[in-house]
């Protein structure tokens, strides 16, 4: 009986020890499950934050699409203006280009008018001075009748003569 019942206190050390083994587990066990629950707790946090997070980056991403869009439209818009401007410029150029020949032209035209104008006063020049020639020859024949006959030429004459060069030149010039 004796051995029984040490058998038996020996079965129920082992069996104590097995217990306090077990309940040693089962609070480790409570413990992880608690830190566990703890984890599962932050981690669903996480997953709101970043579920959130998600649908700002999804609302985000459609203002950035529309943005996108829109700054698609205004440069598509600069573009046209853009175009148009070149165009319009394009134009501008032409008729300055044209503007310049044309007065590449008038000035060619005005240096051979001014030109001719130079050759005209010249000619009125030398006209003049052979009027003046002629009004000397003319005076030196008064005086000379004057002085052979005792008569004059008529001064009407004299009038006529200084004038018709200078008419001469004017219309040639005109011409």
């Amino acid at each position: 009986m004796r051995e029984e019942s040490d058998r038996l206190g020996e079965e129920i050390t082992g069996r104590k020890v097995l217990l306090a083994s077990i309940e040693e587990k089962r609070k480790g066990m409570e413990g992880q499950q608690a830190g566990l629950s703890e984890s599962v707790k932050t981690l669903r946090g996480q997953i709101l934050k970043k579920v959130s997070g998600i649908r700002e980056c999804k609302v985000g991403v459609l203002s950035l699409f529309e943005k996108i869009e829109q700054w698609e439209k205004e440069l598509e818009t600069g573009l046209v203006e853009h175009r148009r401007n070149e165009e319009t410029l394009s134009v501008h150029r032409e008729k300055v280009e044209a503007l310049s020949n044309e007065l590449k032209e008038a000035e060619a035209s005005s240096k051979y008018l001014r030109q001719e104008l130079e050759d005209v006063r010249q000619k009125m020049h030398e006209e003049e001075v052979r009027s003046s020639e002629i009004q000397l020859k003319l005076q030196h024949l008064q005086d000379t009748m004057r002085e052979r006959y005792g008569t004059t030429l008529s001064t009407s004459i004299t009038g006529g003569a200084s004038e018709a060069p200078r008419r001469r030149c004017l219309e040639g010039w005109r011409n």
